[in-house]
């Protein structure tokens, strides 16, 4: 009741804000996939932006962030912060590619699959943009409880590796190289991921994305990075995942190609 009593507050603020054309609460019982694509089918203009509910945005740099676009990126896809997912999409783009019914990872889904059919199309800022609100308690526990919490987390991990492309082959990546465990640690996780993937949900191998989204994303991120600088934006906020490439305390950089990673360490090594 408190939440629905705070969305009728926000609704009744934002109508009565001038620079708000129109604004919708919409509440559906869904994954979170089937949500994204029910706001972005009811979306009126022909740009579109998703914002998490749990994160903090930087309104000013937001704003400069928009100018920019219009002036320069009309049209194309405009990735802001880290090899993720917020961004600036033309409408017919993101019908196009679509969220299909996730409901973990499913941005980090839709974004693979935009950078695999408009790479061409796509730039991505090394901007700070938001952080995550620190959430202390299990976010999943507001949504369900006993035994529909089980079935609920352990369909949040399928749907992790279907994003993912947790096959066994990059299941073995992940677990050894980006999260740095022990080779018992790896063979034991590789298995269950194994066990649930192809014994409890064996329909899902077709819909699986084939090529580990940590490696595809960051070798297409990384190619068409720009320089803030260049853009007029003279001090900003590198992204927590550059600095990580330029300190070599993450595992990722062991899979960006070595040309791309000079190119990074030139552009912003005295920057931070």
């Amino acid at each position: 009741m408190e939440h629905l009593k705070f969305l009728k507050t926000l609704q009744k603020e934002l109508r009565n804000n001038r620079y708000i054309i129109r604004f919708m609460i919409i509440r559906k019982k869904c994954s979170r996939g089937l949500g994204r694509q029910l706001a972005l089918q009811l979306a009126l203009g022909n740009y579109v932006i998703f914002f998490d509910g749990d994160s903090l945005y930087d309104s000013d740099l937001l704003a400069i962030i928009l100018k920019l676009y219009y002036q320069k990126f009309k049209g194309k896809v405009l990735l802001i912060n880290e090899p993720g997912f917020y961004g600036i999409f033309p409408k017919d783009i993101a019908i196009r590619v679509g969220f299909r019914n996730l409901n973990y990872a499913e941005d980090i889904d839709f974004l693979t699959r935009l950078l695999r059919s408009y790479s061409n199309l796509t730039y991505s800022l090394p901007l700070s943009l938001s952080q995550n609100e620190d959430v202390k308690r299990d976010r999943e526990k507001r949504y369900a409880r006993g035994i529909k919490y089980v079935y609920r987390i352990i369909r949040n991990y399928v749907d992790r590796a279907i994003s993912y492309g947790l096959i066994p082959r990059n299941s073995i990546i992940l677990f050894r190289q980006m999260y740095n465990l022990s080779i018992i640690e790896t063979i034991v996780l590789s298995l269950i991921n194994i066990i649930i993937i192809y014994l409890m949900y064996a329909k899902i191998k077709p819909i699986i994305n084939k090529e580990p989204n940590f490696i595809f994303v960051d070798k297409i991120f990384l190619e068409r990075i720009l320089d803030p600088t260049e853009l007029g934006i003279e001090a900003y906020p590198v992204s927590s995942f550059v600095k990580e490439i330029i300190s070599f305390s993450t595992k990722e950089i062991y899979f960006i190609p070595k040309n791309v990673l000079v190119k990074v360490i030139n552009m912003i090594k005295n920057k931070l």
